[in-house]
């Protein structure tokens, strides 16, 4: 959850989601974000890039990379 993207509306960077879920799993942590429309995205990231972050907090989504899978 970056605070830099191409994409910003009046509200700053990023797409708006709420986060459903945390689940820290050793030095990292996955981090389950519903985007709405565009359905939930699960993002991992350093157990320290997370420690402010709380589930039902909106927050601005942007990505650094990313890996898609097909929806069978």
């Amino acid at each position: 959850m970056n605070a830099s993207s191409d994409y910003q509306d009046e509200q700053g960077p990023g797409l708006p989601g709420k986060i459903k879920q945390i689940m820290i799993l050793g030095h990292y942590a996955e981090v389950s974000v519903d985007m709405g429309q565009l359905g939930t995205l699960k993002a991992f990231q350093s157990k320290e890039a997370i420690e402010q972050l709380r589930a039902g907090e909106n927050v601005r989504v942007t990505l650094a990379s990313m890996i898609a899978y097909p929806n069978d």
